[in-house]
């Protein structure tokens, strides 16, 4: 009887809710293939769809902060939430929203947000408010004049309170992006995509070595800086930026 009476207090709507989401992630993510306007070119090139960067990232971004641990203190549970979600959006949306070409006439970002809103909508307050407050994360550095005014409060807040974790996030999101173009380079010798990402990412990483300690240290280190910066000095002129960090 005691059995009985559990099962009936569960709301069949919560826990549908719950299984949608659960199932969405597995099913939606895996139909989002990233690179795609390289792998159009190359098709020798490792398909990449969004449920496996995000996994990877995750992963990624436990070792580096673990890693920075030693130079700054991180909200690692805030970090790693936000990694494991910072992409569903895209997966409910269907599409991938590459960081160059997003449509800001648009707001692909507000598109993405109001689509992980409404997938968490169903949610306790204080767990909404948790995935709520680490998917804005990851905007909490830019003005999102669209997006709705708790949401700007949150980020507001985020960016005064949290902004090593916010620098953190930015900067381990495009080292993934290093590892995808560097793993293509090694595996299928491409070279256009990885000079493509120096270009577009190389400049940026230079910014986050003065504000993020332990980032020169471990990370962005003269050796690699060097590297890149030759590497991208040997290759073709990219159209996305121009990197100029040299040692």
């Amino acid at each position: 009887m005691h059995q009985k009476n559990r099962l009936v207090t569960i709301p069949a709507e919560f826990l549908q809710n719950c299984v949608d989401v659960w199932s969405g992630i597995q099913v939606r993510m895996p139909k989002v293939i990233r690179w795609g306007r390289f792998i159009e070119k190359n098709d020798e090139l490792r398909k990449q769809d969004c449920l496996q960067h995000t996994i990877a990232l995750s992963v990624l971004g436990n070792i580096m902060i673990t890693m920075l641990s030693k130079y700054v203190d991180l909200d690692k549970h805030l970090l790693l939430t936000a990694f494991l979600i910072h992409d569903l959006g895209e997966g409910e949306l269907g599409r991938d929203i590459v960081l160059a070409e997003k449509n800001v006439e648009a707001d692909d970002d507000l598109d993405e947000y109001l689509a992980v809103r409404n997938m968490f909508s169903f949610l306790p307050k204080e767990a909404f408010d948790e995935f709520h407050r680490a998917f804005l994360l990851q905007f909490c550095l830019e003005e999102h004049k669209g997006f709705p005014s708790d949401a700007r409060e949150i980020m507001a807040e985020l960016a005064e309170t949290r902004k090593m974790e916010a620098l953190a996030f930015y900067a381990i999101e495009r080292w993934d992006y290093f590892m995808y173009a560097f793993e293509q380079f090694q595996k299928n010798n491409d070279r256009h995509i990885l000079h493509v990402v120096i270009g577009g990412h190389g400049n940026e990483l230079e910014r986050i070595n003065l504000e993020l300690p332990g980032f020169k240290e471990q990370f962005w280190t003269d050796d690699v800086r060097q590297w890149c910066y030759n590497f991208y000095n040997c290759n073709e002129p990219c159209p996305h930026g121009g990197y100029i960090g040299q040692v």
